[in-house]
């Protein structure tokens, strides 16, 4: 499993993007923790088995010790050690982790499909509809960015339509979440390979 892409987005942000190409076992042979046996036993999709084997790879990698990865009470990731905030996302082949020093945060990478027209009305709204214009790409966009703030808040109970409004001029994405007391979203985005990546944090 290589490195995609792995960038900074800034002095207190950082982004690892892995591309999974090993088999399974070529996985687990880089993993050392005697519970993440235990774990992918509990798991039965040989895709899902791949994902959670690379998400604990990358925390790896870059942390050395996965027995600092833990959850939270609301089943977040949680980094034991350190003040770090962490985040992970998985669309096969892709595994992705953000890591922000300064606030909570998300990210996830979305395949783009043509099926997501189909259901986009139940969660935009219509400003979202106009802006997204049908497009396949746009509309997974905003489903991303839409859990993206979802995971930054991460007590559940959001009404992805309601809670989550959206704004996109002149290739900028921005948000408001309205489940508690109003904040603003920010985001960043790419595309890459038929994906969508999207990263964010309450400002």
């Amino acid at each position: 499993m290589g490195i995609y892409k792995h960038f900074f987005p800034s002095d207190n942000e950082e982004v690892l993007v892995f591309k999974i190409t090993e088999s399974e076992d070529e996985l687990f042979q880089q993993i050392n923790h005697p519970t993440v046996k235990n774990k992918l036993g509990g798991i039965k999709a040989p895709q899902k088995r791949l994902e959670f084997l690379a998400r604990n790879l990358i925390f790896q990698l870059k942390f050395l010790d996965l027995s600092l990865l833990s959850k939270n009470e609301f089943g977040a990731p949680l980094l034991l050690k350190g003040n770090d905030h962490i985040s992970f996302s998985h669309s096969f082949p892709f595994v992705c982790m953000y890591i922000n020093k300064v606030k909570q945060c998300g990210i996830d990478v979305e395949r783009i499909q043509d099926k997501i027209v189909r259901i986009s009305p139940k969660f935009l709204n219509s400003g979202e509809l106009s802006f997204t214009e049908s497009l396949p790409e746009k509309i997974t966009m905003v489903w991303s960015a839409k859990e993206v703030a979802f995971k930054i808040y991460q007590k559940g109970g959001v009404d992805f339509k309601e809670h989550i409004q959206l704004n996109y001029a002149g290739s900028k994405l921005t948000g408001l979440f309205l489940k508690a007391t109003p904040q603003k979203i920010k985001y960043d985005y790419m595309f890459f390979e038929n994906h969508i990546l999207v990263y964010g944090v309450f400002e």
